[in-house]
C-alpha cells in the first residue's frame, strides 16, 4: 500500500488498516528503522516489578477507560462461536 508523507512529516495510516490492528486516536506507535524501509509497530508493554507485602509481583498501570472500551470493541467484533469455543476449552 503506498501513502504519502505531508509538509509536517505526517504519514497517513489508511483506514482500513487502523481498523485491522486497532489503532485509535492516541495509541502509541513504534517506528523501527530495518535495511532500506521502516516498519511501524505497538510497542512491547514494559514489565515492572514491585515489592508488595515482602514479594516481587509484577505491576502494571491501572487500564484506562480507552484501553477498556478498546478491549469491548473487540470482543464485539469477534465472533460468539469463536469466544463460546474458548470459554468451553475447545
Amino acid at each position: 500500500m503506498i501513502t504519502t508523507i505531508d509538509q509536517a512529516g505526517r504519514v497517513v495510516i489508511p483506514k482500513a488498516l487502523r481498523a485491522q490492528f486497532h489503532f485509535e486516536p492516541g495509541s502509541q506507535i513504534e517506528l523501527v528503522a530495518e535495511g532500506n524501509g521502516l516498519r511501524i509497530r505497538l510497542p512491547e508493554p514494559e514489565a515492572r516489578f514491585c515489592d508488595k507485602d515482602g514479594v516481587l509481583v509484577q505491576c502494571s498501570d491501572r487500564v484506562s477507560s480507552l484501553d477498556s472500551t478498546a478491549f469491548i470493541n473487540r470482543l464485539r467484533e469477534q465472533p460468539a462461536v469463536e469466544i463460546m469455543a474458548r470459554k468451553s476449552g475447545a
